[in-house]
């Protein structure tokens, strides 16, 4: 290692060794040529007539000095990581030589002028980069803009001075070939504004059939930009706005380019999105006056095109939303083919359901990104739609299906699919609420348009939650229709073996609640257990006003306060106290009134109506000709028949809410209608 360390010592020491020697011949070699141009015109001429032969001594050394600059401008040209070690002193060294080139020889003078030319050449591929270098380098930059500042200033500088003092025709021709590039500034302008454009066109030749891959790679502009404002721009003050300009043209040509393709919906979304960010970036965060920002982008576009990705928005939203609802009805009607449709957290949930939500979320979300307020209230309204459209086919699919099952009862999985799409209502309506927070956090749309996305979101918000009763409500139906046990009560066999009837009736319903409940939702769970009790107490006092019954008083009584407090026993696992008593006060009320006579029928009655101002008559005067007792005293029948009338008849008409009573049916039915009611 010790001799590896000492040999690469002993190699730099000799490279600098060489380099030292280089400059000292190139210092001896300008000195001569520095004191030759100190003389005066009249003395250079005298001093080159006499010694002509011994002026020949530095002009060949020019050959070699040439030679050594052309090796240090090569060293710059293959060191990428610092391509301007040398660039200063090769100037330095090339402007003494220059200052003599009216007195050499011509084959020498060439030799200088084609060096000349190389260094030239060598500073614009420099400038060509300097944007680069800025970029990955920002201290290597620094000292590559402030060298070629200097030159490019003192460069500037020779020319002017040698046109004032020129006057040989030999003289004037030398300064005309200096300035053929123009003014230097210009030139470093003119090349650095070319190799933005050319950045610009090869972008444009790699992608120009992926519109896409364009606007990401324009990334670099805001970069540049930066860069540019940071470091350039305080070294040529003049030359900033001319940068922003020639960006600022490419892009509206890469962009122009782009929008004469006729471009899809996303393409167009992602330039309004682009334009809107490179407007913010631009003109708030790099200050940039919008006096620069000519032409405008998209041509003033920007209103035209959302109305443009609107269009195409509803079109391709009229293309799939068709197949969407079909797939969604067919997945339901079509149940028996797919009997898994319990997910990861074991709830009931429809393949469909997560299709359908992804397709409209990746809708809405295109939209947000584009920053754009019409077409993000435009979006949401065509999904929101859509959702619509879709609640109301799958509503009437669901009639229509609980239907045949109920009047066919097929051997599939109809009430788990039900419970599936009660359950994916609700996943909807989470779903919506969180476009709403998402739309409101972006903080594109106004107060205006949050207020119509809220009423809209609402509305079908509701229908979702509309929709997931009515699923539960189904399948209590169908629940009640199968508990035919309802049929027997208060009939002569329920007197002789009151065990078959609400024992197995209670059965039924914790079958089917344990069995669902695990994958419910637990609102919907609540809304199921609910819609139970109610459903088993419409279902009892139906069953109290039915044909083929009569009260034997007084075991009915008995037996009907048996059969209450095992129903009661059960539904109180899942409801509270109050709320169970609410739920059976309907029927304790009418066992009250069961027992009534003539001197408190007229308490008794108000008693039930004062509670429940819609239970009919009709209902009052069944209960009580199915009372054994009064059967056999038909005078007393007739008179308390009598009695209800007249309060009755007197009385106001009930205008409050409906009660529970409004959904029994009271006309007379026999056993095979009785299991269709539900």
């Amino acid at each position: 290692m010790g001799k590896l360390l000492k040999f690469k010592e002993k190699s730099v020491t000799k490279e600098k060794s060489i380099k030292d020697k280089e400059e000292n011949e190139i210092s001896s070699i300008t000195e001569i040529v520095v004191r030759f141009c100190g003389l005066s015109k009249t003395e250079r001429e005298k001093k080159k007539g006499r010694e002509n032969e011994k002026m020949m001594i530095p002009e060949s050394k020019v050959r070699k000095m040439l030679n050594i600059l052309k090796i240090l401008l090569e060293q710059d040209r293959q060191n990428s990581l610092s391509p301007a070690n040398n660039l200063k002193y090769i100037h330095n060294q090339l402007s003494q030589l220059e200052k003599s080139r009216y007195n050499m020889r011509q084959d020498y003078y060439k030799l200088l002028e084609e060096f000349s030319k190389d260094f030239d050449s060598y500073l614009w591929e420099l400038t060509r980069k300097i944007i680069t270098f800025v970029n990955d380098n920002d201290w290597q930059a620094k000292t590559i803009i402030a060298q070629l500042v200097k030159i490019i200033e003192e460069k500037d500088a020779v020319s002017r001075d040698s046109g004032s003092t020129s006057n040989t025709l030999n003289e004037i021709i030398i300064i005309e070939e200096t300035r053929k590039i123009k003014s230097y500034k210009e030139k470093f302008s003119e090349t650095l504004k070319d190799s933005v454009t050319e950045k610009f066109g090869s972008i444009l030749n790699k992608e120009k059939r992926h519109p896409l891959a364009i606007i990401d790679k324009l990334e670099f502009v805001y970069e540049d930009l930066k860069s540019i404002n940071n470091q350039i721009a305080p070294q040529f003050p003049n030359i900033n706005q001319e940068l922003v300009l020639t960006y600022h043209k490419n892009v509206y040509s890469l962009l122009d380019s782009i929008l004469q393709n006729k471009p899809d919906a996303e393409t167009i979304l992602r330039l309004i999105w682009w334009v809107h960010q490179y407007h913010i970036i631009v003109l708030v965060r790099l200050k940039i006056s919008k006096d620069l920002l000519k032409p405008q982008l998209l041509d003033g576009r920007e209103q035209e095109l959302p109305d443009e990705y609107i269009n195409i928005m509803r079109s391709k939203i009229q293309e799939w939303k068709p197949n969407l609802i079909n797939n969604n009805i067919e997945e339901f009607i079509k149940r028996a083919q797919n009997l898994d449709i319990i997910d990861e957290n074991q709830l009931f949930r429809l393949t469909e359901t997560s299709i359908t939500i992804t397709m409209i979320n990746q809708t809405v979300q295109i939209a947000i990104k584009s920053a754009h307020e019409k077409i993000l209230i435009e979006t949401i309204k065509e999904c929101f739609q859509v959702m619509m459209d879709l609640q109301q086919d799958v509503n009437r699919t669901l009639e229509s299906e609980s239907l045949k099952y109920i009047e066919n009862t097929p051997p599939d999985n109809f009430i788990e699919y039900v419970l599936a799409l009660a359950n994916d209502q609700l996943r909807y309506a989470d779903f919506i609420e969180k476009i709403v927070k998402r739309t409101q956090t972006t903080q594109i749309l106004s107060k205006e348009y949050i207020y119509e996305i809220k009423e809209k979101t609402s509305s079908i918000s509701d229908g979702c939650y509309r929709l997931a009763n009515n699923a539960i409500d189904a399948v209590m139906k169908i629940i009640y229709n199968e508990t035919d046990e309802f049929v027997g009560l208060h009939t002569s066999l329920w007197y002789k073996e009151p065990e078959n009837f609400m024992e197995v009736i209670i059965e039924k319903l914790t079958d089917y609640t344990d069995h669902y409940r695990p994958h419910l939702k637990l609102y919907l769970f609540d809304k199921f257990i609910r819609t139970m009790a109610q459903l088993f107490v419409i279902a009892y006092i139906e069953s109290m006003i039915k044909n083929g019954i009569k009260y034997k008083m007084p075991q009915c009584l008995d037996l009907i306060k048996q059969d209450i407090q095992e129903a009661r026993e059960y539904f109180e696992i899942y409801l509270d106290p109050k709320e169970l008593k609410q739920q059976f006060d309907p029927i304790l009320k009418l066992l009250k009134f069961l027992t009534t006579n003539e001197k408190r029928i007229e308490k008794d009655y108000n008693s039930i109506k004062n509670a429940y101002g819609d239970v009919p008559r009709k209902l009052i005067k069944k209960i009580l000709s199915k009372r054994s007792d009064l059967k056999f005293k038909r005078i007393q029948l007739r008179e308390l028949k009598k009695i209800i009338k007249i309060k009755e008849l007197t009385a106001e008409k009930y205008t409050g809410e409906p009660t529970i009573f409004s959904k029994v049916i009271i006309k007379q039915e026999d056993a095979l209608h009785q299991i269709f009611r539900f």
